[in-house]
């Protein structure tokens, strides 16, 4: 019977790695693992490689296709363009495959104060290339890949399903591997494939900061929304 470490570096991050943390008693990254497969619930602690960044876009209401919004205003550009994703690597995954870039959609709360402040009551989104949605399902096979091969270094292989008393001392005295920090503020979001666009460009310089500063805060209070789920346009 093939170790179940090597079996892992076949498979990158599926859940043979969760049974891996949790048969080493390795707290830390089991509870990674653990996140990754079914969804983070805390945005803070959501790692910066699920950060991506989309371009503000507007639904054009007479035309229904979508339209970018250009905010002049560098700081306040920079806090709406860009989110964490929360959701499991699965689901994130799915949407490699699809045609075109990805939209992310604000909540209803959020996008009502994204119409007050820009003037324009419409459904906002923040269209992402698909390359960065790639790039978050290839950090973690790779974390995964790397944590397996530094098991294998060890010697800690896993025959049979099962680990010795020895190698589960090796693991422990292990000293970490990967950081998973994260320092950033956002908002658990909704993900959908891009189907229509517009060379029409709805420009806004004058943005109401009082609204914005009301949708960050927003944004605070609705990280662990139960009711944003992922979706196809």
């Amino acid at each position: 019977m093939e170790a179940i470490v090597l079996d892992l570096q076949k498979e990158a991050y599926d859940s043979k790695s969760n049974v891996v943390a949790r048969k080493l008693k390795l707290e830390e990254f089991g509870n990674w693992v653990n996140e990754e497969l079914n969804g983070y619930q805390s945005y803070e602690k959501t790692p910066e490689y699920r950060n991506v960044c989309g371009q503000l876009k507007a639904r054009d209401l007479y035309r229904g296709g979508l339209i970018p919004v250009l905010i002049n205003d560098p700081k306040y550009a920079d806090i709406i363009t860009n989110r964490k994703l929360v959701q499991p690597i699965s689901e994130i995954e799915s949407y490699v495959g699809k045609k075109g870039n990805i939209l992310v959609t604000f909540p209803v709360g959020q996008r009502e104060i994204l119409s007050k402040a820009i003037g324009t009551e419409t459904e906002y989104f923040l269209e992402v290339s698909k390359n960065q949605i790639g790039s978050i399902v290839d950090n973690v096979r790779n974390i995964v890949l790397e944590w397996s091969l530094k098991l294998e270094e060890e010697g800690i292989l896993g025959e049979g399903m099962s680990f010795s008393k020895e190698e589960k001392e090796k693991a422990k005295n292990q000293g970490p591997l990967i950081s998973f920090g994260s320092d950033a503020s956002g908002v658990q979001i909704q993900i959908q494939q891009n189907t229509s666009n517009s060379s029409q460009t709805m420009q806004q310089g004058s943005v109401d900061l009082n609204k914005v500063e009301e949708l960050l805060q927003t944004i605070k209070d609705n990280i662990n929304n139960p009711d944003l789920v992922l979706s196809t346009e």
